[in-house]
């Protein structure tokens, strides 16, 4: 099991090195290409669109279906075919959102509407990730790590050739329109190859209600975490313009960048931490102790790393029109912090089956982050909607454990990681 938890995570961290590093060089020549305040509206837009787009995505109901395929693989057809209707439907009621509220709030522009309409539409394929479920379930991620990279690798030629080409903006959202297609086509390609059918597939109601009744507070809680990861650039582009939002976002994506090994991490030990609960809890809070403390040390090297290289970075890649990212980056790169420690304290959630703790928290969170951004926007620009990202991380995924009687174990665990007194006293008795 442990080899194929490793090899489950290298396949998945060579997909997000492959995106984040190829995707890096070529996102940061399209902001060079773009400048500040066209890359600032596309941003704007993508950022718009993610504010809803977790009902079409419905990524904590991944988990619900990895975990039921595990335990009912006999019914895994009947689960992963209502899990892909229940994306669809939320892909559409995405749409619909997105289209009124940006009506609503731009009735003049022309082009943020027809930016936000493509970008919204492409949210129907994300239903068929629902197929990635089903190889994390079987820890073969390299089928899908290879289907949506060639993809990728054809997106970016596409891209390139745009660049090369001095495109309009609107072309870069039908890339990204067309890339859910061929990704979508690539994941069916990879599930056919696998012995596996969607023909086979089949909607059941009473399943559809289950799922739904283990996850809508997961799903509500991912409705509010996008909140608080998107809301910052809606807010940025209303209350200040698309240009602070060109040089926020590029601080983002220097601040992503570092994500991708701790997701791959926990997404590969997630099903054996949630087998480790059936031993019983001493084995269970042993191993998420692990991995919070891994989670903190990756944490901790990383934002040290781009704190001393950010100014170098940001002036070789992305050019003297981003200079003002470099003060944005330090700060906004400790939110990874709570980023890495949400990540692995997602597998509590699920194995106590405390939805209910997580949507109140991130709610709370949520509200807390824009109301922080309305104070520090104005005042503090780039640097205080990242300030409010941190502030309402760290309530989030943290502090809110306290005020909670069954997540105060997580909070001294927690705790015992950002001190490094777990890490340290392994050493010890090692």
């Amino acid at each position: 099991m442990l080899k194929k938890v490793i090899n489950n995570t290298i396949w998945l961290s060579l997909e997000q090195i492959l995106r984040l590093g190829l995707g890096f060089f070529v996102g940061a020549w399209l902001a060079r290409y773009l400048q500040p305040q066209q890359y600032g509206l596309l941003n704007y837009t993508m950022g718009f669109v993610g504010l809803f787009s977790p009902l079409a995505y419905l990524n904590d109901l991944n988990q619900i279906v990895v975990r039921d395929i595990t335990l009912e693989s006999s019914d895994k057809n009947e689960i992963i075919g209502t899990s892909f209707t229940l994306k669809l439907l939320g892909s559409l009621i995405t749409i619909f959102l997105s289209t009124v509220t940006i009506i609503l709030l731009r009735p003049n522009d022309n082009l943020s509407q027809s930016l936000i309409i493509i970008l919204s539409f492409s949210t129907i394929f994300y239903s068929f990730n629902t197929i990635d479920c089903w190889f994390q379930q079987q820890i073969k991620s390299k089928y899908t790590v290879i289907a949506k990279n060639i993809t990728f690798i054809f997106i970016t030629l596409g891209r390139i050739l745009l660049i090369s080409t001095n495109a309009p903006l609107i072309a870069f959202a039908w890339v990204m329109f067309v890339e859910g297609a061929l990704s979508s086509i690539a994941l069916v390609i990879a599930y056919y190859i696998s012995g596996q059918a969607l023909t086979k597939w089949k909607f059941c109601f009473k399943r559809a209600k289950k799922l739904l009744k283990d996850s809508w507070t997961l799903i509500l809680s991912g409705l509010a975490i996008s909140i608080y990861l998107r809301i910052d650039q809606t807010m940025l582009g209303q209350i200040i313009g698309d240009y602070e939002v060109g040089i926020y976002s590029v601080a983002v994506r220097l601040s992503e960048i570092c994500c991708f090994l701790p997701s791959a991490f926990v997404t590969s030990v997630f099903s054996s931490i949630i087998q480790a609960k059936e031993k019983g809890d001493t084995e269970f809070y042993r191993r998420l102790q692990q991995l919070f403390d891994i989670m903190v040390l990756m944490a901790y090297g990383f934002a040290i790393l781009m704190i001393f290289s950010s100014k170098i970075l940001v002036n070789l890649v992305y050019g003297e029109h981003y200079a003002a990212t470099t003060n944005v980056v330090a700060v906004h790169i400790w939110s990874i912090i709570f980023m890495f420690l949400g990540f692995a304290k997602n597998i509590w959630v699920i194995a106590e089956n405390q939805g209910a703790y997580t949507l109140t928290s991130t709610v709370i969170g949520a509200i807390m982050n824009i109301f922080l951004n309305l104070w520090l926007i104005p005042s503090y620009q780039a640097i205080g909607a990242a300030i409010a990202t941190i502030i309402s991380y760290g309530f989030a995924d943290y502090i809110s454990c306290l005020f909670y009687k069954p997540a105060r174990p997580i909070f001294g665990m927690i705790t015992k990681s950002l001190t490094l007194t777990s890490c340290i006293s392994r050493i010890l008795r090692k």
